[in-house]
């Protein structure tokens, strides 16, 4: 938001300075100061305009493909609809930078364009938070759930929100006004406002490093959804350092301004569209590359301790219990192949049953070695009706072919071996 135009100036009263253009008749009115990017033009950024909006096109089709494949499979993530809807947001704020370079005049166009491109940045910062949340949940339980740091969370959430109305606000009102004393305090909103949000999109980096480094329980954290954790603290710095490198800059041009004839380095357009489009264009990839619908999803209905390692459990004992029922039809299974001794094919068919056996004391309730010494009659009871949510889940898989058959299973052609193949597809919880 910071780069919408400043409040206030030489020159007179809102107005530009000697020798700048003159103030239109009625509102809304010049801005005070250049801007980041400065005006648009017709040869140089429509063409780029065009290119993000192709990408930002292309980014939104994948998440909203994700999305609806995954509603068919009872797979609930709502972040890849709202990343499609960011997507959407930011190919309208293209298409407003166009019609502005084609329309130079009509600043009812350039207003619009101002508050489209500060504002849709903002999703960005609450999918973070909200992944930040989940982790810290998975490293520390206990706290993560409890109603403090639920409502802080709560009211960050309500921060991002009300500093993006407040902000909205501001630079609007900025361009309808030309007494210098509203203009000056529209400003001092817009560096609040745009300084608090550079902080917010910095914020995960800090909680993720003290999540991590302050001492955890001894059973370790309660992972959740695909994947290891470090990848998804990886994912969740690496994306907060992009967000605060683009909010930083727009912040410090705030802190900065110039005359309206006057340009500098940083307001120039490729420091506009590098820290504006082009670190959005980057997250969004991530995002999508990265899995994001998988690493971070958790059961609907996790609201306590223990609900997102039983939801995490439970989507995988089904695949287990198929594979291992596949398995037990293969003929002479527990007979070792020809050179392969039979201590080495013992230990195969431990490793394989063990892991269901481990799994099976989830549903049972018994001292297994998956269960955590922590985890009480209350948690088994929640993985046990997670185990029923994701029976249905693995039905659909096995439709959709997301379950695969191994040949050997299918044809009958076997030797009697436990195939390598089939082994070395058994989950492990990293």
């Amino acid at each position: 938001m910071s780069d919408s135009p400043p409040s206030g100036g030489p020159g007179g009263p809102g107005g530009p300075g000697p020798g700048g253009p003159q103030q239109p008749s009625s509102p809304p009115y010049l801005p005070s100061y250049a801007i980041l990017g400065g005006n648009p033009t017709v040869p140089l950024d429509v063409p780029i305009s065009t290119v993000f909006m192709a990408i930002f096109i292309a980014a939104g089709a994948v998440h909203m493909g994700v999305f609806r494949a995954n509603i068919k499979r009872d797979h609930k993530f709502v972040f890849s609809a709202l990343l499609f809807v960011f997507c959407l947001a930011r190919v309208f704020a293209l298409i407003t930078r166009i019609v502005w370079a084609a329309h130079p005049d009509n600043l009812s166009v350039a207003v619009a364009s101002n508050v489209l491109v500060a504002a849709g940045v903002v999703l960005l910062f609450l999918v973070n938070l909200i992944f930040t949340q989940r982790i810290v949940r998975s490293y520390h339980p206990q706290f993560g759930w409890h109603k403090i740091t639920n409502g802080a969370f709560i009211a960050t959430f309500a921060l991002v929100i009300a500093l993006l109305i407040m902000l909205i606000t501001a630079t609007v009102h900025s361009f309808f006004t030309l007494d210098p004393e509203v203009r000056a305090k529209d400003r001092d909103v817009q560096l609040v406002g745009a300084t608090l949000l550079a902080l917010l999109a910095f914020l995960p980096f800090p909680i993720v490093v003290l999540a991590i480094m302050w001492p955890y329980r001894q059973s370790g954290p309660e992972k959740f959804g695909y994947g290891s954790l470090r990848a998804q603290v990886f994912l969740v710095m690496t994306t907060s350092l992009l967000l605060t490198v683009g909010a930083g800059f727009r912040t410090g041009v705030a802190y900065d301004p110039r005359p309206l004839r006057e340009s500098a380095w940083f307001l120039t357009k490729p420091c506009f569209y590098i820290f504006n489009f082009g670190i959005e264009v980057i997250v969004v990839i991530i995002y999508a590359a990265a899995r994001v619908d998988r690493r971070f999803w958790v059961g609907d209905g996790s609201k306590a301790p223990g609900d997102y390692i039983a939801s995490r459990r439970a989507s995988m004992l089904p695949v287990y219990r198929e594979q291992n029922r596949r398995e037990s039809m293969l003929p002479g299974m527990l007979q070792p192949p020809p050179g392969i001794s039979s201590g080495r094919a013992s230990r195969a068919r431990s490793t394989f049953a063990d892991n269901i056996q481990e799994l099976e004391g989830v549903a049972s309730g018994s001292d297994a070695p998956f269960t955590s010494a922590s985890d009480g009659p209350s948690v088994r009871s929640r993985e046990i009706e997670w185990e029923k949510r994701a029976q249905h889940e693995l039905e659909k898989r096995i439709s959709d072919g997301d379950v695969q058959v191994p040949s050997a299973l299918n044809t009958g052609d076997t030797d009697g071996a436990v195939p390598e193949h089939l082994l070395s597809k058994v989950p492990r919880d990293e």
